[in-house]
């Protein structure tokens, strides 16, 4: 019997590019917006700085995407998801929410979704045969 198996292609994006293109996108947002006008400005920054972690998570996990146990990456985006939700609810200045503190919304569905992506993305299986690298 004759087996055919298709040889593995190369992305058009490697992980490694959008980890870092993530992890610079994620600093150039967090300077910009560092010194706005807020009611509470060291909620303000707790919010970037623990957003800015969440982001590097990600930006990690994007770069190690081929090298990390798969359990050891969605148990890390799982830890993510919750420490930029958690920072989000808890750093939203629920008595003065103006259309300029919005932007933690904006910072953090994108975010939230990629960290739900990589966390809970399926498992690739082995065809039938071929032992797994792990």
């Amino acid at each position: 019997m004759e087996v055919h198996t298709q040889a593995p292609t190369r992305p058009l994006f490697p992980s490694y590019l959008g980890g870092g293109a993530v992890f610079a996108v994620s600093l150039v947002l967090v300077s910009l917006v560092w010194n706005a006008n807020t009611p509470s400005v060291v909620g303000h920054r707790i919010f970037l700085v623990l957003w800015l972690s969440g982001a590097a998570i990600l930006a990690v996990l994007l770069w190690a995407d081929a090298r990390t146990p798969r359990g050891a990456s969605r148990s890390l985006a799982t830890f993510a998801i919750g420490l930029v939700a958690a920072t989000a609810l808890s750093t939203m200045p629920w008595a003065n929410l103006d259309s300029a503190l919005w932007y933690q919304v904006w910072l953090s569905v994108p975010l939230l979704t990629g960290l739900g992506l990589v966390a809970f993305r399926p498992t690739p299986r082995n065809p039938p045969g071929v032992d797994s690298p792990h």
